[in-house]
């Protein structure tokens, strides 16, 4: 049983450290020591079965928030990259579009 409660606190640690929300993680948890706590077998049994649970599901939320994470990561670089190439764009192109666009706005323009 030690082991058990002992896993599951770690579980959710991790799943914490990998940035999943585990609010209902812990809630289980304190269940499962409240249960144990109670002393009665049908409990104990009970939370034996709680902690077998928050093992499985933090283990699928820091898979989750890995994911997240990693897809974060994934926008931040291609947003960089899309400036990065309109910036060359308008570097290599902007001169001759500024020009252009002048002269069709000041197509009737006459200097005197």
């Amino acid at each position: 049983m030690e082991e058990k409660r002992m896993d599951a606190f770690l579980a959710i640690r991790e799943a914490e450290e990998a940035g999943a929300n585990v609010t209902g993680l812990v809630e289980d948890f304190n269940i499962a020591l409240d249960y144990i706590a109670s002393g009665e077998p049908e409990n104990i049994s009970e939370a034996e079965l709680i902690f077998d649970e928050i093992m499985l599901e933090s283990m699928e939320l820091e898979a989750s928030a890995t994911r997240e994470e990693n897809y974060e990561a994934v926008v931040a670089i291609v947003k960089v990259l899309v400036l990065l190439a309109l910036a060359i764009i308008i570097w290599l192109h902007g001169e001759n579009w500024f020009w252009s666009l002048w002269r069709r706005t000041r197509e009737g323009y006459v200097v005197q």
